[in-house]
């Protein structure tokens, strides 16, 4: 899950506002929980894999990112924590904090929070890391582990020595960067107020904006999500019913793939472009995007192998069949190349390793 959390008071109102209706309008949509589902879905599980459903219901938060880690499925949601057994989803504990990210690093569950970097071990003791407010978090190829914060520059964090800066400043008017990535030619990128910076040797390097990328700047003020893909990346951005997909190929170019301006008029991209968006994922050539909201539109798959806009055919909404509700909170990949989908605080993780 890459970085692209908002500000928790202020979405967790918005979203405690919206879960019944986004619920409710699942099942006057006849969205798998009603009566039909639309000739133009896909209707199926997500991924052709062995699942496990861990039905987390009984939580009275809403969960928006998972991780299995000894035996325990470890829950984050805009300000809280849950900690349950992996084998039947009992609460084990649940704490006061807001997690929007885990990662497995040096034998300890890692949690980047708004309220800082924070640890879990084995023993489920939780120690507060560090008080930089983290953003996103990533472990490089030669295994650093780095963080974004409300700084200018990635950070490095270890036991020993804590957080350090791990590159110089970059150069935009902004300081809180998102969306922390690693490029196969080792570059780092993360998003910063509608931009990309890129950092290589740990130097800032490049600056992509709309000067120099087919990018509406309406995004600023909107969603972004970034993940790396073959030689490149894939950019995902929304605000309203604007949408747009790019993709930075092998030979270093951007293209776009999905533009809602130039999208068909039918139901199916009504369907595409209507909902809010909550993470995305890439697996074996294709993204994943999950949604939430507006009508509960479950996720969308696009084939991401062409260098050029993508045809009708390219791309699809699904329902994934085992669930009832929709509203999709969460999309991430979990231990061992699971993957995880949170939907109504149940969560369905796909044994794809």
């Amino acid at each position: 899950m890459k970085s692209k959390f908002f500000f928790y008071a202020f979405w967790a109102l918005i979203f405690s506002a919206l879960f019944i209706t986004c619920k409710n309008d699942d099942d006057s949509d006849g969205n798998m929980g009603g009566t039909q589902i639309p000739d133009f879905y896909t209707a199926g599980e997500l991924f052709p894999c062995p699942s496990n459903l861990v039905d987390l219901s009984s939580v009275d938060f809403q969960i928006n990112a998972v991780y299995e880690y000894e035996g325990f499925i470890v829950g984050g949601g805009f300000s809280d924590l849950v900690i349950a057994n992996g084998d039947g989803g009992d609460i084990v504990e649940i704490d006061t904090l807001g997690v929007s990210q885990f990662l497995e690093y040096d034998g300890k569950l890692m949690m980047c929070s708004y309220q800082g970097l924070y640890s879990l071990d084995p023993q489920k003791n939780i120690t507060l890391e560090a008080d930089e407010r983290c953003h996103s978090i990533l472990i490089s190829a030669n295994g650093t582990f780095l963080m974004t914060a409300s700084d200018d520059k990635i950070l490095s964090w270890d036991g020993t020595q804590g957080i350090v800066p791990y590159t110089d400043p970059h150069q935009s008017n902004h300081l809180d960067m998102y969306n922390l990535i690693e490029l196969n030619n080792g570059e780092l990128w993360a998003t910063v107020n509608g931009k990309i910076v890129r950092f290589k040797d740990q130097l800032f390097f490049d600056l992509f904006d709309s000067n120099n990328m087919p990018f509406n700047e309406i995004f600023v003020d909107g969603s972004i999500f970034l993940e790396a893909y073959d030689e490149g990346a894939i950019l995902v951005a929304k605000n309203g019913q604007t949408y747009q997909i790019l993709k930075y190929t092998n030979s270093q170019e951007w293209v776009v793939l999905f533009d809602s301006s130039l999208a068909p008029s039918s139901d199916e991209t009504v369907a595409i472009i209507q909902p809010s968006i909550t993470d995305i994922l890439i697996r074996e050539d294709k993204l994943y995007v999950s949604t939430t909201i507006a009508s509960c539109k479950g996720f969308q798959v696009f084939d991401i192998t062409k260098d050029e806009l993508l045809a009708p055919e390219d791309y699809f909404p699904q329902y994934d069949s085992n669930f009832e509700d929709h509203c999709i909170n969460g999309l991430s990949y979990g231990a061992s190349g699971d993957v995880i989908t949170i939907a109504g605080n149940q969560v369905l993780i796909y044994n794809c390793n």
